[in-house]
């Protein structure tokens, strides 16, 4: 699912806190976390279909909250795949927040062709 709203303060153990109640058998070690807290939004997988139906109606329904904040739940676009969310987890590391940023793009060279007069 992918979840937004999400306050830049929250931690992985407390996102896993709400959304575990979804999960079929309730095993915290299966959840898998992509987070960008930084950004307020976070990829967790849940582990089946049945348990992102229910986190997604839950949040329309009752709504679900992590802090303060209303969070929005949908389901993921895209399909996720175990390994890519292993993978952007590992290459945050433990508390690795944060990135590079990349070069700024290039501006017009403007210009164009013909005088006019």
């Amino acid at each position: 699912i992918f979840v937004k709203n999400l306050e830049t303060t929250v931690t992985e153990d407390e996102l896993k806190d709400v959304f575990i109640q979804f999960v079929i058998d309730g095993d915290r070690e299966k959840m898998l976390i992509a987070e960008h807290y930084e950004r307020g939004f976070a990829f967790v997988d849940l582990g089946s279909q049945e348990a992102v139906a229910q986190a997604v109606s839950a949040s329309r329904l009752e709504g679900i909250k992590c802090g303060e904040k209303k969070l929005t739940v949908e389901p993921s676009k895209k399909p996720v795949r175990v390994s890519g969310l292993r993978a952007m987890s590992d290459r945050r590391g433990p508390g690795g927040k944060g990135g590079k940023g990349g070069p700024g793009g290039k501006g017009g060279k403007g210009g164009g062709k013909g005088g006019g007069k």
